[in-house]
């Protein structure tokens, strides 16, 4: 008979099947932005009724999507995004089995909250936690924090010490000072621990130093379909495979996203789609 008090495999990262399958972006309203009114509309019954079915069908992730500011003036819907530490502790309290992948920026969360924050996550799912680690693209986030933009090479320099940091935080019992670029800590500590050894990290950098970074600390890197050139998504997950063995001797998963227009028939769901398109701006 199973421990129902032992950690869960997160399947994330330790699922056997070869095609991995998530749901994206309901602590919002979803990947397409539209106005229309058949659009998915975020509300905490949506989410936790789309969690346990995707749980029920199978499915190894539950993952969020992350803005601090909409990306088209205020009250825009993009920027009606469920904060994502305090959305993870909600799914993981009514599922059992799926993975919870909180989307955090590293420029803005500061590693001694999110290890704190993401141990609480682990807890509540018993092992099921796991983080989509972003730099920032959008300056209104930062700025909305009274930060600058850093510059693509300085984001990764703070992202490689914050990684250092939480990594400390999350394994180490007991505590330490720590003086970098970016942080500077004395006696650094968190409490309680999580349940598994780390949480699954995924990423999406996509220039050489964002493919670097993914492939040194995550468990899964996303590609991106966008470039229709013949073999061109093969050379992106070919890339990463590579960087990751040759460079720093480990494995990695490969993800990539889209989202599903779903009707009755083919002509139904282009109809469907082109309809979506003509509402994304009003």
């Amino acid at each position: 008979m199973t421990d129902p008090k032992a950690p869960q495999s997160n399947p994330v990262r330790d699922s056997k099947n070869r095609i991995k399958f998530g749901v994206f972006a309901t602590n919002g309203n979803g990947a397409a932005f539209t106005f229309h009114p058949d659009r998915f509309k975020c509300t905490w019954d949506a989410n936790a009724r789309l969690a346990q079915k995707a749980e029920k069908l199978g499915f190894e992730a539950f993952v969020s999507a992350a803005h601090w500011k909409s990306l088209a003036g205020d009250d825009h819907y993009s920027g009606d995004l469920m904060e994502t530490f305090t959305w993870a502790g909600a799914v993981a309290a009514v599922t059992e089995r799926i993975g919870i992948i909180s989307t955090v920026h590293l420029t803005v969360n500061h590693p001694v909250f999110v290890a704190k924050a993401e141990a609480t996550v682990d807890l509540i799912s018993n092992g099921r936690a796991g983080m989509n680690l972003v730099l920032g693209w959008y300056p209104a986030d930062m700025e909305l924090f009274g930060l600058k933009m850093k510059e693509h090479s300085d984001r990764f320099e703070l992202a490689d010490e914050w990684i250092q940091i939480f990594d400390r935080l999350w394994s180490e019992r007991k505590s330490f000072d720590y003086k970098g670029k970016n942080y500077e800590l004395k006696a650094a500590f968190s409490q309680p621990h999580g349940v598994q050894a780390r949480p699954a990290l995924l990423n999406a950098g996509r220039s050489p130093r964002g493919r670097e970074f993914a492939a040194k600390y995550c468990d899964v890197a996303f590609v991106s379909a966008h470039n229709l050139e013949p073999n061109a998504l093969k050379k992106q997950v070919d890339a990463y495979r590579i960087e990751a063995r040759t460079k720093f001797n480990r494995e990695i998963q490969i993800w990539m996203s889209a989202y599903v227009v779903l009707r009755d028939t083919m002509e139904e769901a282009k109809s469907l789609r082109a309809r979506l398109h003509c509402h994304s701006r009003r």
